[in-house]
């Protein structure tokens, strides 16, 4: 193998890692966002299921199986506060977007 040849290849081999340092920042970023999200929905989760707690109907099924979207209906329901609904459309609002994200995430 000339010395050409050899040059040429570490060079090919310098460029490949540095593209795979690159490569390695960059789902370090996207595993941060991701873990981020998780902790926004976890948050939005815990807030419905409170609210739902407090605002429990019986005839909306046994709270362990309602799905967030009906306690969020739930609370809706029972809430005498003028604005608690529009908390319930942005909560209604950021869990769908975060589910699109999830959605998103799952298929790339």
């Amino acid at each position: 193998m000339s010395n050409k040849e050899l040059s040429e290849l570490q060079s090919e081999l310098e460029s490949l890692k540095e593209k795979n340092k690159q490569a390695e920042v960059n789902l370090l970023m996207k595993q941060d966002i991701s873990r981020d999200k998780v902790e926004e929905v976890g948050k939005l989760l815990m807030a419905v299921n409170n609210l739902a707690q407090q605002c429990y109907l019986p005839e909306f099924g046994p709270l362990e199986s309602m799905s967030v979207l009906t306690m969020m209906d739930m609370v809706k329901v029972t809430s005498s506060c003028t604005e608690l609904p529009i908390c319930i459309q942005i909560i209604q609002s950021n869990w769908n977007n975060k589910q699109d994200y999830f959605h998103y995430s799952v298929q790339s």
